[in-house]
Parts: C-alpha cells; sequence; structure tokens
C-alpha cells in the first residue's frame, strides 16, 4: 500500500528496513529508493531529508516504537487506522490518519502533506507538545508497578 500510494502521488519515497517482500517490491518499484536495514545512526540524513513519515503497517501491534521515535524528532506521521499508532495522532496536528488498505486513501494524504506552511505548522506543534519523558522507561516501570499493585490489591 505504501509503494502503491507513494507512486500514486508522484513523490519521492524511502523504505528502510528489509522484509521478505524487500527484493520483490524493489524490483516493481523502481523509483522508490530501498536501502535496506539501517542502524539508528545511519538513519540520520534520511531523517534530515524526510518531510513526513509513513507507517502503513495494518497489523494492531501494541505500542510501534518507530511513529513516537520519529514524533521525538519533529516528524509528521501518516499512519494506517488498523494500528495502534493511530492512538497518538492528532488529526491534522502531528500527523495524518488513512484507511490503511487503501492506496488512494494514503495517496491523498501524502498530496496534502505537499503544503509547507502545513509541515511547518505540525513541526512547530510537534516540538512543542511532543513530552519524550510520557515514554521514558522510568514512567513506563512506575506504571507496570501501578498496574501490578492494582492486582495485588484486588483491581482496585
Amino acid at each position: 500500500i505504501f509503494c502503491e500510494g507513494v507512486t500514486k502521488a508522484h513523490v519521492p519515497a524511502v523504505v528502510i528496513g528489509k522484509g521478505v517482500l524487500y527484493e520483490e517490491l524493489k524490483a516493481k518499484y523502481p523509483q522508490i529508493k530501498f536501502v535496506g536495514w539501517k542502524e539508528k545512526k545511519d538513519m540520520v540524513p534520511y531523517l534530515k531529508q524526510t518531510r513526513c513519515f509513513v507507517f502503513p503497517s495494518t497489523y494492531y501491534e501494541a505500542s510501534p516504537l518507530t511513529p513516537l521515535e520519529m514524533l521525538a524528532c519533529g516528524i509528521p506521521c501518516i499512519v494506517s487506522d488498523k494500528n495502534a499508532s493511530k492512538d497518538i495522532i492528532e488529526e491534522g496536528k502531528n500527523g495524518f490518519l488513512y484507511d490503511g488498505y487503501q492506496s488512494d486513501a494514503l495517496k491523498q494524504v501524502i498530496e496534502r502533506c505537499q503544503e509547507d506552511d502545513l509541515i511547518k505548522t505540525m513541526n512547530t506543534y510537534i516540538y512543542q507538545t511532543f513530552d519524550t519523558t510520557k515514554y521514558s522507561m522510568d514512567n513506563h516501570i512506575r506504571h507496570l508497578k501501578e498496574i501490578y499493585q492494582s492486582i495485588l490489591n484486588g483491581g482496585d
């Protein structure tokens, strides 16, 4: 869906990572840059050029980290409405949702993100509102302890 959507929108795109469809998609979509797996330190040049991050997963994952990492960098996220990342998206403020099964829906959102003023406004909003401490390990452990204590107290 990602490859179809960016192709229909006629925008440059990069796929970072490597899965079972890597070679097939790379051959089918030669206009998309497939760079394979990258270590975090090697992703910096790509992040500096990123207008928006697309997270097209249609699997309901408990809490995908990549969209949070992109928001921490001030990068708006375009997220499939089929995965749990939809819960962190404030439509039009820090990103957009689209029907994860529809490449035309992704294309429409990508086209909307070509507006420079919109992206600048979103970048500013993300930098002003994204709280990295909310997703810290200390906060995660504190919440787990609260859950466990609640269970030990009989579910209070």
